[in-house]
């Protein structure tokens, strides 16, 4: 008898320490879960930071835009880097309209400046790579090109009038940029 008292407290003290190691997992497996909760709105606020990064930093380039009365030269800079052969694109015709806000938002300090641009290309392939050039530059984009062969040259050219979309930011007068 004394050795069936002995079997069943080793029994009920075993029982109670399997409850104890149950209650100890299940507070394991609640800690891993909210650790997982916390990584997964850490990861979801990262890309959400990264996104308005991005962001900020489109912004910031353009606050960075070259003056409008400065583009000429930068659209010239611009199309220089473009050249890569013996046949240059040229620049023969630019005008500039003044900047003025973006149409339905008055009160943006965002502006846009209408280019009209006329090039000299040696063929019509190398537009595709000059219109990704010139909008490589974050406040410039295309909006549009005429394209019209000059058979009277020899070689014969092609010329393209473009239309590009010039942005800028109104800073005030005191504002400082990087």
């Amino acid at each position: 008898m004394a050795g069936l008292v002995v079997t069943a407290s080793l029994l009920i003290g075993s029982t109670s320490a399997v409850d104890a190691a149950e209650t100890a997992l299940d507070r394991v497996r609640r800690a891993v879960n909210q650790i997982d909760a916390e990584l997964a709105a850490a990861s979801s606020r990262a890309e959400t930071a990264r996104h308005a990064t991005a962001h900020w930093q489109a912004l910031e380039a353009l606050a960075r835009t070259p003056d409008p009365r400065h583009w000429s030269r930068a659209l010239q800079e611009t199309v220089e880097r473009h050249d890569t052969g013996n046949t240059p694109t040229r620049v023969v015709s630019t005008s500039l309209s003044p900047p003025r806000p973006l149409a339905g938002a008055p009160a943006s300090l965002l502006l846009r400046s209408e280019i009209i641009a006329g090039f000299s290309l040696r063929h019509e392939g190398r537009l595709p790579r000059l219109l990704e050039a010139i909008e490589s530059t974050p406040h410039v984009r295309a909006r549009g090109c005429r394209l019209e062969r000059v058979v009277s040259q020899y070689p014969a050219r092609i010329n393209a009038d473009c239309r590009l979309l010039w942005l800028s930011v109104a800073l005030p007068a005191n504002a400082r940029t990087p």
